[in-house]
This record gives C-alpha cells, sequence and structure tokens, in this order.
C-alpha cells in the first residue's frame, strides 16, 4: 500500500476520517496570515469554553455527566464563530506576506492543486 491508497480512517495528531465519496472543504494559509492577536484571542475563547465544559461536569449530580447534546452544541457553536471569523480576516488578505496576489505564484499554487485532480481526488 502506498501512501495515496485510500484509508477511510488513518491517525496522526488526530484522527482523520474520510468517508467514500465525501465533499471536502479545505482552507489552506500561509504563516502569518492570520495576526497573532486573533489567534491568541481564539485560544483564550478556547481555554474559557474548555473551562465552562468542566464547570458543567463539576456541578452535575454525583454519578451523571454534562447532557453529552449540550456539550457538543457548545463546541460546534465555538468552532463556527471562529471559523466565520477566520474566515473574513484571511478573505481581507491584509495581513502577513500576500503571495497569492502575485499571478505567477498562484498560478503555481493552482497547478499543485491540480495536480493530482482524478488521480487522488477529484475537485
Amino acid at each position: 500500500m502506498n501512501q495515496y491508497d485510500y484509508k477511510e480512517y488513518y491517525g496522526r495528531n488526530l484522527p482523520h476520517i474520510q468517508p467514500p465519496e465525501a465533499t471536502l472543504f479545505v482552507t489552506f494559509r500561509l504563516d502569518g496570515s492570520l495576526p497573532k492577536s486573533v489567534i491568541e484571542e481564539w485560544r483564550v475563547e478556547k481555554k474559557q469554553l474548555e473551562m465552562t465544559l468542566l464547570r458543567w461536569a463539576a456541578i452535575s449530580p454525583p454519578g451523571t455527566l454534562p447532557d453529552p447534546e449540550a456539550v457538543a452544541e457548545e463546541k460546534l457553536k465555538h468552532h463556527r464563530r471562529w471559523f466565520k471569523k477566520f474566515e473574513e480576516v484571511l478573505d481581507g488578505a491584509q495581513f502577513g506576506t500576500l503571495w497569492l496576489k502575485d499571478a505567477a505564484v498562484a498560478a503555481i499554487v493552482d497547478e499543485a492543486l491540480r495536480h493530482r485532480d482524478g488521480k487522488v481526488y477529484r475537485l
């Protein structure tokens, strides 16, 4: 099996699940394209969310856990809010090196994305 053979599930730092024929949304960015202040704000809010969830567990009656659906909903709200914010900052393209505004660089990235189209994935 080579590195490009299909695997529905594999793990590295996090588990990766790739359902057959799934549609995936991918964002990639250059280092520095998000200001450090935005990343730090996200870290602080994420830590606050984790503390809130721990408090929920602490105040739950003995032998019970917080409602898993409520926990999942809070995590999803946090994720959606930050996904939107990151996308807005990235779409504004005001931070870091703006390599993709250079047509020659954009063409190289475009070619790289299309290189395995139809072989490993479908765009």
